[in-house]
């Protein structure tokens, strides 16, 4: 099962040095010197895998201003190989990737804004792709989460509609296509998805981050592929990414959310019926935009990265281990980052960082250490 997603001066084949310590409140923790490669135009989101097959994650980010995906290979030592893009359709603002027409190589989906559709590329097992086949979804889809939702061994889609308030399921045939669909009420403006077994009855379940209502909603899965509407739960101002983790170590799917608007991170801890404890509040920088959660100081604790597009920074919080985080530690990046990923590129054993920088046409890789 794959669930990847996300929402987000240059040498045309090298790369830059661009990272500067803002604050470091602590000495076991950094995050080493960043390098900066280019991407397509205006790079809305991106990921990490694995897409040539060679055992090391590559970059991949969709480009909303060029209407494509950018590949970017790793060479083996934690630098990348320059782009190449592929074409998707109207205004990409999210992708995530998983093996949909069942040859073992990972494909790519993404949320296309400007035509209300996603679009499925697959994927050559080289790091290549071909096709770009649309296919309808909800009104400005904004993000799109995989998995096999109704457990018949075929990858499904979930998408985010910013513009009727809804989340569609969309279910795989299993050769890179999709057939039925089904629709899903929640909040105003889902910005974001991420997906676990919320109220611990052995079914996927999606946490809904509602930008414009201030609150993350939950659809239980019923198993085989549908949904119910569960609880709604307050967020800060503008939540715009949310990701899960056991944050306080109960075995309980916990949520952490990028309040966009109040320059915070509010994390909610679960309960076993698939209910969250009112929101704890942990400062970020300037205009968060994006999340993600590993264990980045490798004290086995999940811990959280988040992008700051108002502030050129990325603001990172360890975990304690009882759903708390120490305060934030900054570091410079591009211009306008708009999407965080971590995986570890450079095979040290240390979880690595990658933000999409919407306005400087790049990515930015923070080495960890």
């Amino acid at each position: 099962m794959y669930i990847m997603g996300n929402k987000a001066s240059y040498v045309l084949s090298g790369l830059v040095l661009a990272v500067v310590s803002l604050a470091c409140v602590s000495s076991s923790f950094a995050l080493g010197a960043a390098q900066t490669y280019h991407t397509g135009m205006r790079p809305k989101a991106v990921m990490t895998a694995d897409f040539n097959g060679d055992g090391r994650p590559d970059i991949a980010t969709v480009n909303e201003g060029n209407q494509s995906v950018s590949i970017l290979l790793n060479s083996g030592d934690g630098t990348f190989a320059a782009n190449n893009d592929y074409g998707t359709g109207s205004s990409p603002e999210a992708l995530a990737a998983g093996d949909f027409d069942g040859d073992r190589d990972l494909d790519i989906v993404t949320a296309d804004m400007g035509s209300g559709s996603v679009s499925v590329l697959l994927g050559d097992g080289a790091g290549a792709f071909s096709g770009n086949v649309e296919f309808s979804v909800g009104k400005q889809p904004d993000y799109v989460v995989t998995s096999d939702f109704d457990e018949d061994g075929k990858l499904d889609l979930a998408v985010a509609n910013a513009g009727d308030s809804s989340v569609t399921i969309l279910f795989g045939t299993g050769d890179g296509a999709f057939g039925l669909r089904q629709d899903y009420t929640v909040g105003l403006h889902p910005a974001s998805l991420t997906l676990a077994d919320f109220n611990s009855d052995n079914n996927t379940d999606i946490a809904v981050a509602n930008q414009s209502a201030n609150t993350v909603t939950i659809l239980l899965g019923n198993g085989g592929g549908t949904f119910r509407l569960g609880g709604t739960f307050k967020t800060g101002t503008g939540p715009i990414s949310v990701v899960t983790a056991d944050f306080n170590k109960d075995e309980q799917p916990d949520l952490a959310v990028a309040d966009s608007l109040a320059n915070k991170v509010s994390v909610l801890t679960g309960t076993p019926a698939g209910d969250f404890q009112p929101k704890q509040d942990f400062d970020a920088g300037r205009g968060p935009s994006s999340l993600v959660t590993a264990d980045l100081d490798g004290d086995g604790t999940p811990d959280l990265a988040v992008s700051n597009a108002g502030g050129n920074s990325v603001s990172v919080l360890t975990g304690t281990g009882n759903g708390y985080f120490s305060p934030a530690q900054d570091y410079y990046v591009g211009n306008a980052p708009a999407s965080i990923a971590s995986a570890d590129f450079d095979g040290d054993g240390a979880a690595d960082i990658v933000v999409a920088n919407t306005q400087d046409n790049s990515v930015s890789v923070l080495s960890g250490r």
